[in-house]
């Protein structure tokens, strides 16, 4: 009884890919039979040495080095050997075939960067992200081993070694991946921890407990996001500026907490009397009468009363038909977002103040 119907279609078909990728690629033995052959014609050693320096050109241009090195490295080798020959003698014909070897090297070579990008797909795009994060320029001791370690994969593919260069490539893509985590926390952290270390050197963890271990939380769930989701760019932009807000806010809180300290010491009224006169800021700018008798609490909610006051005004003379420029209502709200935004911090650091007191 057959139980499954298994087609051989795909198996042929992917062999026969795996055999035809290895015919391309010639052994030492026919690109010598090549070049031999080709020694006898009418050319000169001069013509036969000019168009090995083009393709000596053209290989440099296909990045040879990298998808062809031994091709390459023997493909200079003959020419510079066909150089030193015909200056010395400029109709013998040991000049005339390095110089085609030299060649038959690049077109050998250009064939092997062909396999080498139809059997490395995974690896050479994770070297292609790699380099977009600018992996070789944050991590270069790092990115330089993967590097060479992906060269020698691909000398195995011009040994014909196609299985080996496949399996070895399942390694490699593994390092490449945690390098490239590496460089996306770096890309999109970086100045993330920059604000940590200076919160940290302010004395954050004692001062801020709670809001020191949010942010480092935070800052972990960002990283936990990276790790398992490297190629989600948008969401990953969205988490790490959330998570440079709260390092930033960090630092920002440190600050302010070790100045209430310095000045719970020895100078509570110059503290006070500086609050009292950012309050007073944001009064004078809404033009109010003088409010400073009033407790910093009040004067918060007062504040932020007239803020909203304000944006109503705006709204309103825009639904009745007021004349009035776009600059003009865009520097309205963005004082009022500004002015709101300053009385909610002075209300936070009002109540931190009241708890340690």
């Amino acid at each position: 009884m057959r139980l499954f119907n298994i087609s051989p279609i795909p198996f042929t078909l992917a062999l026969s890919l795996v055999i035809s990728g290895c015919a391309t690629l010639p052994d030492e033995k026919s690109i010598q039979s090549r070049a031999e052959q080709s020694t006898p014609s009418k050319k000169s050693a001069n013509d036969a040495l000019q168009s090995a320096k083009l393709n000596i050109r053209k290989a440099e241009s296909e990045n040879l080095s990298f998808y062809a090195p031994s091709y390459y490295t023997k493909a200079k080798t003959s020419f510079d050997k066909a150089k030193s020959v015909y200056a010395k003698d400029n109709g013998n014909q040991e000049a005339k075939l390095n110089a085609y070897l030299s060649t038959e090297y690049v077109k050998a070579g250009i064939r092997n960067k062909k396999v080498t990008k139809d059997t490395l797909k995974q690896s050479l795009n994770s070297r292609k992200v790699l380099t977009q994060l600018s992996a070789q320029k944050h991590f270069p001791a790092r990115y330089s081993e993967l590097e060479l370690e992906q060269i020698e994969i691909i000398k195995l593919i011009e040994q014909r070694d196609i299985n080996g260069a496949k399996s070895a490539q399942k390694d490699l893509i593994k390092k490449m991946r945690a390098l490239e985590v590496k460089a996306i926390d770096y890309e999109f952290l970086a100045k993330t921890h920059t604000m940590l270390q200076q919160a940290n050197e302010l004395n954050a963890k004692e001062l801020l407990p709670r809001t020191y271990q949010k942010t480092i939380d935070n800052l972990a769930d960002t990283q936990q996001f990276i790790r398992q989701n490297p190629r989600q760019k948008l969401r990953i932009e969205e988490l790490a500026d959330a998570s440079l807000f709260q390092a930033e806010r960090l630092y920002s809180l440190t600050r302010y907490a070790k100045k209430m300290r310095i000045a719970q010491e020895n100078q509570l009224e110059q503290f006070v009397l500086k609050q009292e006169e950012q309050f007073d800021r944001i009064n004078q700018a809404f033009k109010h009468t003088n409010i400073t008798n009033l407790s910093f609490n009040d004067q918060s909610l007062l504040l932020k009363e007239q803020a909203s006051n304000a944006l109503e005004d705006i709204h309103s003379y825009q639904s009745k038909g007021g004349k009035v420029s776009k600059a003009q209502l865009d520097k309205w709200k963005r004082k009022t977002v500004l002015l709101q935004a300053e009385v909610r911090r002075l209300q936070k650091a009002l109540k931190t103040s009241q708890a340690k007191n």
